[in-house]
């Protein structure tokens, strides 16, 4: 199982969708986002923006809790999970790593390394998409600091390509 972590517009969805052809059996892991199980919890497409309702802590733990449950599940099945999310809270990380634990499978953590300025410019120029996070939701993350300790860190500036090869090069990946 492996987790990927960063602040919004870091480039998860991305780093996610392009490891997971590269792990497991074909036809590889299967990626768990967080903004497409919030959506589908709310019955509506990929490309319907949310209202902050939807980003309530309550409404937050169910949708969290579902993607450990389902990763839990796919590993069990013998299958590699990839979950996407802002995991903001060490809750939430030490969830997922419990979900590992108890499916009997390895863990990789990975925090993407972005700088404010790259993170403010991508959401701004978002058109679209799973992800509602807008750059006064960036703003309010980058004055936290949910930054896992002990879980490998990608600077993910770099190019797609050269974020992926670093990813699939980690151990347990």
């Amino acid at each position: 199982m492996i987790a990927v972590d960063a602040l919004s517009g870091s480039g998860k969805s991305t780093l996610a969708a392009a490891i997971a052809p590269r792990l497991g059996t074909v036809p590889g892991a299967r990626v768990i986002a967080s903004d497409r199980l919030r959506k589908a919890l709310f019955g509506v497409t990929a490309d319907t923006r949310l209202s902050e309702a939807a980003y309530a802590s309550h409404v937050s733990e169910m949708v969290y809790a579902h993607a450990f449950a389902v990763a839990e599940r796919v590993g069990r099945a013998g299958t590699t999970a990839v979950v996407e999310a802002v995991f903001d809270r060490p809750d939430d990380r030490a969830r997922v790593e419990h979900a590992a634990r108890q499916a009997g499978v390895a863990f990789t953590g990975l925090w993407l390394e972005t700088p404010a300025s790259t993170l403010l410019a991508r959401v701004a120029a978002r058109r679209g998409g799973p992800p509602d996070a807008s750059t006064d939701v960036v703003r309010a993350q980058l004055k936290s600091d949910p930054r896992p300790m002990g879980w490998s860190r990608l600077d993910a500036v770099e190019s797609e390509a050269s974020v992926t090869q670093q990813a699939v090069r980690l151990p347990g990946a």
